[in-house]
């Protein structure tokens, strides 16, 4: 198997899918372990540095004679840590690792397995035996790329199941799996949503295998007994979300600002004050705002079901003595957005905190970077949103279907079908209330121009490069734009919006 290109930190270097100078990618086995706790490894990793000091006195005196210089001791610790035995483990599931791919490709007999690694075969072979699966011998050891959480890697094998599905299956060698593995749930998610990425070219293909289940083969190293585990790919998106969260903030925002006695700040009711963030009108009137939306929900007959079912996970009801967030607000809005929409509720009018929006401020689409989609939204909500789809009128689905074809001509897809994502589900949201506002595909064309400054030359090269943000940007200005926005067709045949009509 060829390796990747890799920078002087040993991270995967990725062609852009877009084509350009290839920037480094984070590793897919270690995106997760920014969320375990690693109290316990370091306790393992201090025993072995000092097993190694005491196996190896030669290393002891060269830390000696280098206590000042850090580069020196840290290559020393590392020295040590091998010498007391803490690179065994990972060189053993390294050859295991090869062994049971040369069996999985056929190109080693079982008959002719070495002795040491006899018994690991046997516990693959039994595995695979008891689930009926077999290894598909041109899928392993496949290197894939995330662009989403911009990592990439090399699974262990797509295996297909006795119903025809392709799962994505990643061995383990170590004594444990854990009861809550956050790391390899991570990485067993990120693979499963993964492209197929040919190093020679950049060039990405789609994997082609269950994105709802991926599996971890347990293959104890000292001969323990296998077992296979199923991951959840939602429940490691979610936390390969959490994850890409950390290593943003770590990365990102400004540093700590060192203050002088004369930068102390005042006590904390002062400051709360200074900034606005005293108990007020302005809260209460975005509860009050937000309560009224959900009493216009409860009037209609399936209205309280909806809430019930889709109520944001962990956020207290608005009935509830709580001081909410912003995130727990917009997570609300989102919510209350989209059973508003399955109900085809009246406009609920703005955020009476929130100024009014301005149009998204974005780029020429074609010199864009590619947006990211952002987590995979519920079959459910898919389905139900594809339901409302279906039922608009023949006409309004032909715009619909048009902009999408524009999109993909575009190369930038919003097909729900191929990614279920987020940003997608969110487009798609958009072009319902676009082409319910306006019904016609030139004017549906003038009012995203309107809206974004672009001047595209279609629609779907316009909402196929639109992020997450640039959207709900969107989503919240065109009800006010169809209440008080005027189309007006020139003599030349050029259309322009007045925005002056009355209410």
């Amino acid at each position: 198997m060829t390796d990747f290109n890799r920078d002087r930190w040993g991270r995967p270097l990725i062609v852009p899918a877009g084509g350009g100078k290839p920037v480094a990618y984070s590793r897919v086995s270690s995106y997760g372990q920014t969320l375990e706790n690693q109290f316990g490894l370091n306790k393992w990793k201090q025993r072995m540095v000092l097993l190694g000091a005491i196996n190896r006195t030669d290393l002891m005196s060269l830390a000696t004679a280098a206590k000042d210089d850090d580069r020196k001791l840290d290559g020393l610790v590392q020295q040590m840590m091998d010498a007391g035995g803490a690179s065994r483990a990972a060189n053993t599931g390294t050859a295991i690792h090869d062994v049971l791919a040369q069996v999985d490709a056929g190109t080693l007999d079982v008959g002719s397995v070495a002795g040491e690694f006899l018994a690991p075969v046997q516990a693959w072979q039994t595995l695979l035996d008891g689930l009926g699966w077999q290894p598909a011998p041109d899928l392993i050891e496949v290197t894939v790329v995330n662009d989403r959480f911009e990592a990439a890697g090399s699974l262990d094998n797509i295996c297909v199941t006795t119903d025809g599905r392709c799962v994505v299956v990643d061995k383990k060698t170590g004594k444990s799996i854990g009861k809550r593995p956050l790391a390899y749930m991570v990485q067993l998610a990120i693979y499963a949503t993964s492209d197929i990425y040919d190093i020679a070219t950049g060039e990405r293909r789609p994997l082609g295998v269950d994105t709802r289940s991926a599996y971890i083969a347990h293959i104890p190293a000292d001969g323990g007994e296998p077992a296979m585990y199923e991951v959840d790919v939602e429940e490691g998106l979610r936390l390969a979300d959490l994850a890409f969260q950390v290593r943003q903030a770590e990365r990102s925002g400004e540093p700590l600002v060192r203050l002088t006695p004369a930068d102390m700040p005042r006590p904390v009711s002062d400051a709360r004050e200074a900034k606005g963030e005293a108990t007020g009108s302005k809260p209460d009137a975005q509860r009050v705002w937000l309560k009224s939306r959900v009493a216009t929900i409860l009037g209609y007959d399936t209205g309280r079901d909806l809430l019930g079912g889709y109520w944001p996970a962990g956020i207290p009801k608005l009935s509830a003595d709580h001081v909410y967030s912003q995130l727990e607000v917009d997570e609300i809005v989102a919510c209350l957005n989209w059973i508003e929409t399955v109900l085809e509720a009246p406009f609920a009018g703005d955020d009476p905190t929130k100024q009014k929006p301005e149009p998204p401020k974005t780029q020429v689409p074609l010199v864009r970077d590619k947006p990211k989609e952002g987590r995979r939204v519920k079959e459910s909500d898919v389905a139900a949103l594809q339901t409302k789809i279906e039922s608009l009128p023949e006409a309004q689905q032909e715009i619909i279907m048009q902009i999408a074809k524009e999109a993909n001509s575009a190369g930038a897809s919003i097909s729900l079908r191929q990614r279920p994502s987020v940003r997608r589900f969110e487009i798609a949201r958009l072009l319902v209330q676009l082409t319910s506002d306006w019904p016609d595909a030139d004017i549906a064309l003038g009012v995203l121009r309107h809206l974004t400054g672009l001047q595209s030359e279609t629609a779907g090269e316009i909402v196929g490069w639109l992020t997450v943000e640039q959207t709900a940007t969107l989503l919240e200005a065109l009800p006010e734009l169809a209440r008080t926005g005027e189309i007006i067709i020139r003599p030349d045949g050029q259309m322009s919006i007045n925005t002056t009509k009355e209410n």
